[in-house]
């Protein structure tokens, strides 16, 4: 059922057609347009959304649908800056969301598991920019694919209302910048089977996150500026990155006090990737406390299990090696070859490296 009651303006035909698409077109001017509920054919059931149905319509405040829902198309609810209320029954099958969908709606109040639920299988770019009261846990165990446009990243979510987010689909192979700007979400879990890479941008400027947990064993890149500007605290890492290939930026000027490695040192084919990695991970914190205890007290950890994958860093389990390391930072050691790569702590000396 859908209703409207614009004090004038035009009045409006809705369609059906024989596949499912639900749309709207004009038809003359009105001005007594009168609440209505719209009767459809025996045996139809709207199945899309269609394309820019309420696009840039100021006066909708709410619209109600029914559970046989599976696509909500592009354009379909883009800059309804009146409306608040866009609610799909419980288990409503939703598995595509248009490009810009719900663009910029800002008084649009939500969970977004009831617009954005565990059945989407594609997003296309930015359809909840902006969306401050779309709120709550995202969940993507079925997603497929997404859309890169908006600077190729796809901002699917950006400055949204998200809590968490957790995405856990065995059909992804890559993730884009899906939560840019999103001040209030505190956690990110990855943990895709085939994932190979973490977009730029993923989680840029969120200043409230705190944990992110990535889990994907074929991950080999992570981008630009992904964890940029974010409140991290704690990094859970189960990955190869195969080649050493976080960007330089990816987390910088971030609060990062523990890293948790769930793997051994960072190999490919005889070569030893790990100083790359580790340095770049742990390249936007900078600042410590001058004193040499300071760089002390940021341990790394090797329980005994893996104590064999790690012994070509034994000397690194020392700590602090004033003789190899400038002032406040804090050296690790390839044995053997006594390469170094500089570590820079930032935020609080007891910034901790633990390698389970």
């Amino acid at each position: 059922m859908i209703t409207e009651q614009p004090a004038s303006g035009t009045a409006w035909v809705f369609s059906l057609t024989s596949s499912g698409v639900f749309g709207k077109t004009t038809k003359g001017a009105s001005t007594a347009l009168n609440f209505r509920t719209i009767p459809l054919p025996e045996g139809y059931g709207i199945e899309t959304i269609g394309a820019s149905f309420m696009s840039s319509d100021t006066s909708i405040k709410s619209v109600y649908f029914p559970s046989t829902v599976t696509n909500i198309a592009n354009y379909a609810f883009k800059s309804c800056t009146a409306l608040a209320t866009c609610e799909f029954p419980s288990g409503t099958p939703i598995e595509r969301i248009g490009d810009e969908a719900f663009w910029e709606d800002q008084n649009l109040s939500a969970a977004v598991d009831s617009l954005c639920p565990p059945t989407v299988k594609y997003i296309g770019s930015a359809p909840f920019r902006k969306c401050g009261k779309v709120t709550g846990k995202l969940s993507l165990p079925a997603l497929a694919s997404f859309s890169t446009l908006q600077g190729g990243t796809g901002q699917q979510f950006y400055k949204c209302g998200l809590r968490d987010a957790e995405i856990t689909s065995p059909f992804l192979t890559a993730v884009g910048g899906f939560f840019p700007n999103c001040t209030s979400i505190t956690n990110i879990t990855v943990s895709c089977e085939n994932l190979t890479s973490i977009s730029k941008d993923f989680a840029i400027n969120d200043s409230a996150l705190k944990t992110v947990s990535i889990d994907c064993p074929k991950l080999t890149t992570i981008g630009q500026d992904a964890f940029k500007n974010t409140g991290l605290k704690t990094l859970t890492l189960s990955a190869p990155l195969l080649n050493g290939n976080v960007n330089g930026t990816a987390f910088s000027s971030t609060g990062l006090k523990e890293v948790t490695i769930l793997h051994g040192p960072f190999n490919q084919s005889g070569t030893d990737y790990t100083t790359t990695v580790m340095d770049r991970i742990l390249t936007g914190v900078t600042a410590v406390d001058s004193a040499t205890d300071a760089a002390k007290n940021c341990t790394v950890y090797v329980p005994a299990a893996n104590r064999r994958a790690w012994a070509g860093y034994a000397d690194a389990l020392a700590g602090y090696e004033s003789a190899h390391a400038p002032k406040n930072t804090f050296g690790v050691y390839k044995a053997g070859s006594r390469k170094a790569y500089m570590v820079a702590l930032g935020g609080v000396p007891g910034l901790q490296i633990i390698v389970r």
